[in-house]
């Protein structure tokens, strides 16, 4: 017995198909027949092509194809030796040697299956930065490019026509009034806050569109005091989880920072905790990190100041806290609360000296130092219930 590869291609079946026709009608006084089998489990194999070739031509013969029982035959013209190759795809080929003397031969032959590896296949495709759907723009997280550390704040900068400036957050001009998370209240009104909470690897977009008022929501129609707002949806495998981030630093003249901000999302429950202290005049989770008002006594001005204090000149110790709350209780009630605290102990002290050059030489001197310690607290809660039936 000698055996020979056989490449499966639908050319060469489409061939093999031809001879099979070809051989149709032909009356011989010899056959060849047999089952074309699986080799582990014995199952009968239909539609494989079994070719009778001579021992030193490769070329067919006469061939067959199997039915659904696995069985063929195999009209041969006259007695000798030949070969009978059988081909199908997922198979591999097999080759066996027979002797043709003029008795009805049958063979069983078993096939071994031969998976097929496939050649890789990569498919690229360009991001969409930005798409527009009715009076909604939204832009797409994973187009703009972040450092893993960075922070919602960071990934919005980067998107057209949206800037962050001092806590005031505008689209194209126009102040954001609101931040939400997945359409639900986040912070209360405060958008720095949430912005700055969030970190940017768990959003999946960010649109911004014109929020129409409580009571034109409520009553079905445009009341002329919609906000402008930015919704920030999170990815599907980040609305449950514990996530944050924990800094602190320090320098000369005993000068620190340190802060943290965590996260616990379940679905519809989710709790945020921030945190910071630091004797550098860093006010109301103001720059780096976390929330509150701008710089230079800019703070959150056209805003609404729930978690800002006034910032001060001198200098100031800061200690602040706060916590978002929201969850559904039940189909018909929502809850969503606040809690903001912040003491901060400021120190301001103002030399003056003026000199007045006249004939009697006059000089004025003037010596200012004040201390002011300051304890806030401030919160919100909002309960929204659908009771009509």
């Amino acid at each position: 017995m000698s055996t020979k590869f056989w490449k499966v291609s639908g050319l060469t079946i489409i061939i093999h198909l031809l001879l099979v026709l070809a051989t149709i009608g032909q009356s011989n006084a010899f056959h060849v027949s047999g089952w074309v089998l699986e080799y582990d489990s014995s199952l009968p194999i239909g539609g494989a092509v079994v070719l009778l070739t001579y021992p030193t031509v490769p070329d067919p013969v006469v061939a067959a194809m199997s039915d659904s029982s696995g069985h063929f035959q195999l009209n041969v013209p006259d007695t000798g030796r030949y070969q009978v190759v059988t081909l199908i795809s997922g198979y591999l080929p097999d080759t066996v040697g027979i002797h043709v003397d003029g008795s009805v031969l049958e063979l069983n032959i078993r096939l071994t299956s031969s998976p097929t590896m496939l050649n890789e296949v990569n498919i690229t495709e360009t991001i969409a930065r930005m798409e527009i759907r009715g009076d909604t723009v939204q832009f797409n997280a994973a187009a703009f490019q972040v450092n893993p550390d960075a922070s919602a704040e960071d990934l919005v900068k980067k998107m057209p026509g949206i800037s962050v400036d001092g806590g005031t957050v505008k689209s194209n001009g126009e102040e954001i009034k609101k931040v939400i998370v997945d359409g639900k209240p986040f912070f209360g009104d405060d958008p720095s806050t949430t912005l700055k909470s969030l970190p940017a690897d768990m959003i999946e977009s960010v649109q911004v569109y014109d929020k129409q008022s409580e009571q034109a929501d409520f009553g079905g129609y445009k009341d002329g005091n919609a906000e402008k707002t930015l919704n920030i949806k999170t990815k599907k495998d980040r609305k449950n989880g514990k996530f944050g981030r924990v800094y602190a630093g320090g320098g000369t003249d005993e000068r620190y920072q340190a802060g943290f901000a965590l996260n616990n999302f379940n679905n519809a429950r989710r709790i945020t905790l921030l945190g910071m202290s630091n004797n550098i005049n860093l006010q109301n989770f103001s720059q780096q990190d976390l929330s509150g008002g701008g710089q230079g006594g800019q703070g959150g001005r056209g805003r609404n100041q729930n978690f800002a204090m006034a910032n001060q000149s001198g200098l100031t110790t800061t200690h602040s806290a706060g916590m978002n709350y929201s969850d559904e209780w039940g189909e018909k009630i929502t809850i969503s609360g606040s809690y903001f605290f912040n003491q901060s102990e400021n120190t301001n002290q103002t030399n003056t000296i003026r000199n007045y050059f006249s004939d009697d030489g006059q000089r004025y001197v003037e010596n200012n130092n004040s201390a002011t310690d300051n304890i806030n607290h401030r919160g919100n809660v909002k309960l929204n219930t659908d009771l009509i039936p």
